[in-house]
C-alpha cells in the first residue's frame, strides 16, 4: 500500500485455573498464579486485533534474605526492566513479604516487540499473589506497562484489542486510565457491542490492577461489576444503542460510575446514551479512522491494499471517502486535521479524473496534473503525520 494509505507503519486463548496455595509452614503463600492479558496482534497486511493469553508465574524460596527477584521468560527488556522496578516498589510497600524469594514468569511467542512492557502490570499483579496468597479471577484480563512511579502506563492501539475481544464476553479488562481516548472512542465511532460485552476498567496505578484481579475486591467496585454484569445480560436480548437510552438503564449506569469512577464500559456507554452531540477521538482514534477512510481510495487508485475488495467504481469509492472526510472532520484530533484536508483533496482530484473518459484531451491532462499535485501535497502531509504520531508515542502522549 502506498505510504499515504496508513499513517501507522481474536481468539480468545482458554482460561487456566488458579492454583492451590501451598500447604500450611511454607513462607511463600502460594507456588505459583496465572493472569491472563491482551495483546496486540498484527497481520502481514497491517490489519490489527487483539487476543487473550495466559501468563503463569511460578515462585521459590531460597536461603537468602534479599528481595524478591522477578525473572521473565519471553518478553522484552524494557518489560523485565519495569515490571522488576514495580515489584520492588511493592516489597517495600508490604514490609512484611518473604525474603529471598525468586519468581519466573513465562510469556510465549505471541508476545512480540511491540507490547514493550505492557504485560508489567499483569506480572507484578502475578508476584503480588503468590506473595500474599491472593487468588486471581480468572475473567480478569491486564493490559498497561508500569512507570518509574508506579502508575500504569499507557500502551498502542486500545480500541483494535478491546475489538478482537469484544466477542469473548464477560471479561472484566482492566486498560491504562490513561488510554481512555481510545476507549472513548469506541462510543463515538458507535462499538457500542464492544463496551457492553466486556468491562472495561481504567487503572491509574499497580494498586488499582491488584484490587480489580483478586476474587476479593471491596465492596463498591463488588457491586459495580455486579449491577453491569445485570445490564450485560439484558443487553444479550436487546439492541445496544437503545438499550443505553432506556431512562432506567442510564440510572443504572450512573451508579455504577458512583461506585467505581474508572469503570469505563459505564461512563461511555452511559455518554453514548445521551442526546449531546458526540465528542472529539483521540489522535490515535483520529488516525484509525482516517487510515479506514483513506485504504478503499487506496485500492481504487490503483495500489497494492491486500485484504481490500472494491464493488464500486473508482469515481464513487472516492467520493465515498470525500464524504466520510466531511463528517469526520468535526470529530478528529487538530493534530490530524493536516492530513485529513490533504487527503480529501487528493480524493477529490481522484474522483474528477477518473470520471474523464478521453485522457488525452485538454481537460483529462488538466486534471491528471491537478490529481498529482494533490498526491504530492497528500505525500508530504502523511510523513508530517508520521513525525507527530513517532513523537507523540516517544513520549507517551
Amino acid at each position: 500500500a502506498p505510504s499515504w494509505v496508513g499513517v501507522i507503519g481474536g481468539a480468545t486463548a482458554p482460561a487456566v485455573s488458579g492454583e492451590a496455595p501451598e500447604p500450611a509452614g511454607s513462607q511463600l503463600a502460594r507456588s505459583s498464579a496465572t493472569a491472563r492479558i491482551l495483546t496486540l496482534d498484527v497481520g502481514s497486511d497491517g490489519t490489527t486485533s487483539g487476543s487473550i493469553h495466559p501468563v503463569k508465574l511460578t515462585a521459590q524460596q531460597g536461603s537468602g534474605n534479599g528481595e524478591v527477584k522477578l525473572s521473565v521468560g519471553g518478553g522484552t527488556p524494557r518489560l523485565r526492566k519495569n515490571a522488576g522496578s514495580a515489584v520492588q516498589r511493592m516489597a517495600k510497600a508490604h514490609g512484611n513479604w518473604p525474603k529471598g524469594v525468586t519468581a519466573t514468569a513465562k510469556l510465549g511467542s505471541w508476545y512480540r516487540s511491540h507490547e514493550a512492557d505492557s504485560a508489567a502490570v499483569a506480572c507484578a499483579v502475578l508476584v503480588d499473589a503468590v506473595m500474599r496468597g491472593r487468588f486471581l479471577d480468572d475473567n480478569v484480563v491486564l493490559i498497561g506497562g508500569i512507570d518509574s512511579q508506579g502508575k500504569v502506563r499507557r500502551v498502542r492501539e486500545i480500541r483494535p484489542r478491546l475489538l478482537g475481544v469484544s466477542d469473548a464476553e464477560g471479561k472484566i479488562i482492566g486498560v491504562p486510565l490513561n488510554d481512555e481516548g481510545e476507549v472513548g472512542d469506541m462510543g463515538i465511532l458507535q462499538d457500542f457491542d464492544a463496551l457492553m460485552n466486556n468491562q472495561i476498567i481504567g487503572l491509574d496505578t499497580v494498586d488499582d490492577a491488584v484490587a480489580l484481579a483478586g476474587i476479593e475486591r471491596t465492596e463498591n467496585l463488588d457491586k459495580a461489576l455486579k449491577l453491569f454484569a445485570e445490564i450485560q445480560e439484558i443487553a444479550k436480548s436487546k439492541d445496544t444503542e437503545q438499550l443505553v437510552r432506556n431512562a432506567k438503564v442510564r440510572e443504572r449506569l450512573v451508579e455504577i460510575v458512583r461506585l467505581a469512577p474508572n469503570h469505563l464500559s459505564a461512563r461511555h456507554l452511559h455518554n453514548a446514551g445521551s442526546n449531546k452531540p458526540r465528542g472529539k477521538l483521540s489522535f490515535q482514534g483520529s488516525r484509525d479512522a482516517l487510515t479506514a477512510a483513506a485504504v478503499p481510495l487506496g485500492k481504487a487508485a490503483g495500489y497494492d491494499v491486500p485484504g481490500t475488495v472494491l464493488v464500486k467504481t473508482p469515481a464513487d469509492v472516492a467520493q465515498d471517502c470525500v464524504f466520510a472526510l466531511q463528517d469526520l472532520r468535526p470529530r478528529l484530533h487538530n493534530a490530524t486535521l493536516d492530513y485529513c484536508d490533504a487527503l480529501s483533496r487528493y480524493a477529490a482530484a481522484f474522483k474528477e479524473y477518473s470520471k474523464t473518459t478521453n485522457p488525452v484531451s485538454a481537460r483529462a491532462r488538466t486534471m491528471k496534473k491537478n490529481m498529482d499535485n494533490a498526491l504530492r501535497e497528500l505525500a508530504a502531509a502523511a510523513a508530517r503525520f508520521r513525525k507527530i504520531d513517532k513523537a507523540r508515542y516517544s513520549a507517551g502522549a
